[in-house]
């Protein structure tokens, strides 16, 4: 294929329209972040490692959070899903960040009401014949190979939305002094 032997071949990676609107807003090679977008990625992640526990494998996909990020700060429009992801594992690196992830995570778990209505919540997640006309479209597909069933991506995507404005609700006063 006019490859040369020591050639690594880029896998192009899958961009929606909101992704191609975002490349096409970056004025440089790499987005800058804010304190405020670090603190809603933290609480994110919060809402993610909640709601991951209710279904095998991903409650929702980096584009939710992108869409989350792109309805709450206008200068967010600039971050595609991937570079969304990216910043979300960078920032749990910092040892800092870390902790103060895990302490807000353990106060979210002490409140036992508001875990307790969304883990009780019975949404139908699971559509095979939505989802596989949805992944069929990005790439070819093997049924048998996927880690864990497909998803229905709205369902799972109101219920993350609504958890994570809960969770700002819960954690506002950290989110305006934004040492989260």
């Amino acid at each position: 294929k006019g490859e040369f032997p020591g050639e690594k071949s880029k896998r192009l990676r899958y961009h929606d329209e909101a992704d191609q609107s975002a490349l096409q807003r970056m004025t440089r090679l790499r987005v800058t972040w804010s304190m405020q977008e670090d603190g809603l990625l933290v609480l994110c992640r919060i809402a993610s490692n909640v709601l991951n526990t209710k279904v095998k494998g991903p409650f929702v996909t980096w584009q939710v959070v992108r869409d989350i990020l792109h309805a709450t700060f206008e200068e967010s429009l600039d971050k595609t899903s991937h570079s969304v992801g990216r910043r979300a594992r960078y920032i749990v690196k910092n040892p800092q960040a870390y902790l103060n992830y895990k302490v807000c995570l353990a106060e979210v778990y002490q409140d036992k009401a508001l875990v307790g209505d969304f883990m009780n919540r019975r949404g139908d997640y699971d559509d095979p014949k939505c989802v596989w006309q949805d992944l069929c479209q990005v790439r070819p597909v093997d049924k048998e190979r996927l880690p864990f069933p497909p998803r229905r991506p709205q369902v799972c995507a109101n219920e993350f939305k609504e958890f994570v404005e809960k969770l700002k609700e819960k954690f506002s006063s950290a989110l305006r002094n934004s040492n989260l």
